[in-house]
């Protein structure tokens, strides 16, 4: 818990990997939060969050996914800059694996030899499955569960954005009801006014008619 609010990476993979997995993704303090709560109070933790989030500190016991609702509450949304950091890592994470097997993969299975040269690319032709996932480590390429927690994390973000998108269009379209219902009845009560207006300047007028009767 200490180390991953003071942002000690190194610490918090060396618990993890010395049998504390289960303690370091969900043991909880006296107040109840979790290392990965923990993290998002502190600027100096935003790549302990991104490790926990891998790892899958926001992933539900029971599905083994990336629940919004944990996700929410571990990264909740009035800790802007840990959320906004967070999200910005993962993409630059999901990117260059897209790059990678985008880009190195496919020149791996198509790129030849050159003048009766083998290419470095072509060597790896037929070892893609045993070599690929290597060279992709050593890189820094994410794959397996943290690259499905971290297109799963993604969506999630994505999903709240919407939903707050939709939140406010309907809060406008409520508002721009509310303002013209405002206006209709504003107009009906000018157009009671003016009847009243009108019935009164002609009783006025009766009145004085007929006093005007007597008076003669």
């Amino acid at each position: 818990m200490i180390a991953a609010m003071n942002g000690h990476l190194d610490v918090v993979k060396w618990l993890f990997k010395v049998g504390s997995a289960a303690d370091v993704i969900r043991t909880t303090d006296a107040k109840n939060l979790t290392p990965l709560r923990a993290a998002c109070k502190s600027s100096r933790s935003s790549g302990v969050v991104l490790w926990l989030v891998l790892q899958g500190a926001a992933n539900d016991d029971a599905t083994g996914h990336v629940s919004p609702a944990l996700l929410d509450q571990s990264v909740p949304p009035y800790h802007d800059g840990a959320r906004q950091a967070l999200r910005s890592a993962l993409g630059r994470l999901f990117r260059d694996h897209a790059s990678f097997a985008r880009l190195v993969l496919p020149a791996a299975a198509t790129l030849g030899s050159e003048e009766g040269l083998i290419t470095p690319l072509a060597k790896l032709r037929g070892h893609e499955d045993t070599l690929g996932p290597l060279i992709a480590d050593f890189a820094g390429v994410l794959r397996g569960r943290p690259l499905r927690n971290a297109r799963e994390a993604l969506a999630c973000f994505a999903r709240h954005d919407w939903e707050i998108a939709e939140r406010h269009c309907r809060a406008s379209r409520a508002a721009e009801k509310a303002a013209t219902e405002a206006r209709a009845a504003a107009q009906a009560a000018e157009e009671v006014a003016a009847a009243a207006r009108a019935a009164a300047e002609s009783t006025l007028l009766d009145a004085q008619q007929r006093l005007d009767q007597l008076l003669l």
